[in-house]
């Protein structure tokens, strides 16, 4: 006699296998789904580090740095006060001139921020600055590698620091 048809254990035995690769699947799509909206909240951060520096390091440029003061700030936020402008960073975000970017994959360590200044006279008429703001972060991925935020300005005004500690570059 020959049956031509599938037994029960054969079409069980088929679902089992078929739900095993699906669950191989399901685990790799996760995993890449998660690496995508890691590197996607990086790039976000990236572009908006890569934005503030411009947009401070431009106002720096053609108001020509002259006061640099440090203004009160909320528990674990640094606030500097750059010609009027406030500069504010906290572990997960910057405000700078009442503007706001959030860091999605980073944190900034706003204890240890350096503020580092030279000054240099080339002859009796020419002064040259250069300022450093720089702030250390790490991104949230538990890297063991070190970044950090810098601003910059060199000018040759003089500039007026208020309750502001800094180093020498």
């Amino acid at each position: 006699m020959n049956n031509k048809g599938v037994t029960l254990v054969e079409i069980l035995v088929s679902v089992a296998l078929i739900a095993l690769v699906m669950v191989f699947l399901f685990n790799i799509l996760a995993n890449l789904k998660t690496e995508d909206s890691l590197n996607s909240g990086r790039n976000n951060d990236s572009l908006n580090r890569a934005t503030i520096t411009r947009i401070v390091q431009n106002d720096l440029i053609q108001n020509k740095l002259s006061s640099i003061k440090k203004c009160s700030s909320s528990v674990g936020s640094v606030c500097l006060e750059l010609n009027g402008k406030k500069l504010i960073v906290a572990e997960t975000y910057i405000v700078y001139d009442n503007e706001k970017w959030d860091m999605e994959s980073i944190k900034f360590d706003t204890t240890n921020y350096k503020l580092c200044k030279k000054e240099e006279k080339r002859d009796d008429t020419h002064l040259y600055n250069l300022f450093t703001i720089t702030f250390p972060f790490k991104n949230s991925d538990n890297s063991k590698r070190n970044y950090d935020f810098e601003i910059s300005y060199v000018g040759n005004n003089i500039i007026t620091y208020t309750n502001v500690s800094t180093n020498n570059c």
